[in-house]
This record gives C-alpha cells, sequence and structure tokens, in this order.
C-alpha cells in the first residue's frame, strides 16, 4: 500500500518543486501535490519506495533531467493552447512588430523569434506563418524559430504537427486551406512552416547564460508562463529573456501577466487593444521610445503610470485607457469645438478570483 504524504512532506515536495521546476503552489493545491506524490511512488500497480521520506530523498538526489524530472513536469505542466490564441496579439505582431523589425534587419536579413513554454507547437507555429506571410521574399532571409518547453511528451507532439479542429479554432478558412492538409479527422500542417520552427527540451528556471546570450531574439512569446511562477522565479526568467533579447526587441506576455515589479529594462507598448514591451537599449533608459510619435500609440502617456509601483497591472490599464480617452477628446475639441465630449472610458471590473500574486506580481 502507498505511503499517505504527511502535511510537512507536502510541503517539502512543494518546495522542491519550485527550486527545480520553478512552479508555485497555494496551499488549495496541498491535496492535489499529495495525489501527484502517490501516482509518482506506486507506479505500474506496486510501490517503489517504502516510504514518502524515500522519495523526496530520491527526488533530491535525481538530477535534473533525469527521467522522475522529466515525467514530473510532463504531468505537473499546463498545456492548453491553439494556433493564433489571442488574436489582438498577432494583430499587433503583424502590423506593428514584424514591420519594425523586419525593417531594424533589412542589411542583415537574419531573424530570431523564440516561443518560451511552446506546448504542443502551435504558437511557434503561428508565429511561423505570421512572419511567412510578412515576408514575401522569404527564401532571402534567415529566419530562425524556436519552441523551448520542460514537457518532453509535449514537445513530441509539436514535432509531429498534427492537430484537431479545436487547435485550429481560431484560425481562419483561408489560412486552414493554406496551410493545413486534412488526414482523418486531424490537420496536418504544411511542411514549409515545419521547417521554420525547431523544438528544444529545456527549463526557463535553468541559468545557461550561454544558451540565453546566443539566441539573439527580435521576438519572444512568453505568454501565460510567468503567472505560475513565484517573484523572484519569474524575475530569473525575465533577466534570462532579457539576455536573449536584442535592443528594441519585443516581448509578448500573457494577459494576466506584467513586469511591473520585476524590471524597468523594457517599455511598455499598447497597441491594437494590447498591451506587451520593448527592449530598452542601455543608452535610451531615460529617453522618448522609438514608437513614441507612432499614430494611435499613447507612448509618453503610459510611462508615468507603469511606474506608479503602488497599482496594481489592473489599475495601470485603467489609467492608460483615461489618459487614452483624454487625449481623443482634447485633438477632437481643438478641431471642432462644439462636439460634445467623449464619454468616459469603459472601466473593466477585476473578476472576483483576482489576486495579485497568483499572477506573478
Amino acid at each position: 500500500m502507498t505511503p499517505v504524504p504527511a502535511r510537512t512532506e507536502i510541503e517539502l515536495f512543494r518546495t522542491t518543486l519550485s527550486c527545480h521546476l520553478g512552479l508555485q503552489y497555494e496551499d488549495a493545491k496541498l491535496d492535489y501535490l499529495a495525489d501527484v506524490m502517490r501516482q509518482r511512488m506506486q507506479p505500474v500497480g506496486r510501490a517503489r519506495f517504502a516510504s514518502c521520506a524515500g522519495y523526496l530523498d530520491h527526488l533530491h538526489a535525481s538530477p535534473k533531467g533525469s527521467a522522475e524530472w522529466r515525467s514530473l513536469a510532463e504531468q505537473l505542466t499546463v498545456n492548453e493552447t491553439f494556433f493564433f490564441r489571442n488574436a489582438d496579439n498577432f494583430l499587433a505582431l503583424a502590423e506593428r512588430v514584424l514591420p519594425e523589425r523586419i525593417r531594424v534587419k533589412a542589411q542583415t536579413k537574419q531573424l530570431r523569434i523564440l516561443s518560451a513554454g511552446c506546448s504542443s507547437g502551435d504558437e511557434p507555429y503561428s508565429l511561423a506563418i505570421m512572419v511567412r506571410e510578412a515576408l514575401p521574399d522569404l527564401e532571402a532571409w534567415d529566419v530562425q524559430i524556436i519552441g523551448i518547453d520542460i514537457n518532453p511528451a509535449i514537445l513530441l507532439k509539436a514535432t509531429q504537427a498534427r492537430y484537431s479542429e479545436w487547435s485550429l479554432r481560431a484560425t481562419s478558412d483561408a489560412r486552414k486551406r493554406g496551410y493545413f492538409q486534412p488526414d482523418g479527422a486531424d490537420f496536418v500542417l504544411a511542411p514549409e512552416i515545419q521547417k521554420m520552427v525547431r523544438f528544444e527540451e529545456r527549463n526557463l528556471v535553468d541559468d545557461d547564460p550561454l544558451f540565453w546570450k546566443s539566441l539573439a531574439c527580435d521576438l519572444v512569446f512568453c505568454r501565460n508562463v510567468l503567472m505560475y511562477f513565484s517573484p523572484e522565479t519569474a524575475r530569473g526568467v525575465v533577466g534570462r529573456i532579457r539576455q536573449a533579447l536584442l535592443p528594441g526587441g519585443f516581448l509578448f506576455l500573457g494577459h494576466a501577466e506584467t513586469l511591473r515589479g520585476i524590471t524597468p529594462e523594457f517599455h511598455l507598448c499598447h497597441t491594437h487593444d494590447t498591451f506587451y514591451y520593448q527592449q530598452r537599449d542601455a543608452c535610451d533608459a531615460a529617453a522618448k521610445p522609438s514608437w513614441a510619435n507612432h499614430p494611435g500609440k499613447p507612448a509618453e502617456d503610459l510611462r508615468p503610470a507603469v511606474a506608479e509601483s503602488t497599482a496594481n497591472w489592473v489599475d495601470v490599464i485603467e489609467q492608460a485607457a483615461t489618459r487614452i480617452a483624454t487625449l481623443t477628446d482634447a485633438r477632437t475639441r481643438s478641431t471642432d469645438p462644439s462636439a460634445p465630449p467623449l464619454a468616459p472610458p469603459f472601466r473593466r471590473r477585476k473578476p472576483p478570483h483576482w489576486h495579485p500574486r497568483a499572477h506573478g506580481t
């Protein structure tokens, strides 16, 4: 019979997972972690360890990348994703981010993109499609898109590039026809898109300066990953991403994630109804960001809101929306003084379960 973990053993298991995988679990998840311990101690219907303490000793003695840690990573990581998830991110990518990076890299014709926490490949393959559509002379460019994830099983699925109709629920019919071949109940991604992406098994928590600096990325997608980390772990992950990004490179996080309180080394961007970040140059910490005069981009008016460390992420967005509406109203009334004032911007209500700590802030 598999031993039942004591509270102290579950808490030690939680601490061990945080140290090795960077994953953070609240007290409400302790029963779930106890179930995971029991499952890992009883493979193939028979107990492998005589005690929970024995299993924990085994974990501590196992190096990162060992079979047990890889199995735990596979069991504990969440992999729900789909192509072109969060359409506003991809609209900003198509109309602002890719054109700017293509212009900057016009001489070298090199483009480097990282999908961190790539799961089953939906995100990096979506990025590859966007790059293909943005570069009519793609053959003349050196494009490298890398997807990394800690889960070996999900990476295997990514390399197969085979997806269900549900994975394509946000994909237009034109893109389905252009980039996917029906095969039974599934869809297989076109080989020319597959070859644009390579996958690696990597842990974002691991410090590997040579790897991160060698990437020299123009763009990093790291969406819905930081929210599972403690603030200290998230700060380390963002530091590694900074090493990977070129000056002026872009970072997209999930909608419930922010760099507030983590690093000041990025400009906050707001276009296409979405927020994302641009890496600062070392010499422009106090300078106006390159997108400040871009039509429709409220650059300098957003930066004071980002500096308000006492406000949470939702408040920052609401304050920025108010500034945007005020500026728009002023411009309208300067050309037409008789125009009625604009209605105040819609104020989003925080969901009842909102708590900044749960979202990596």
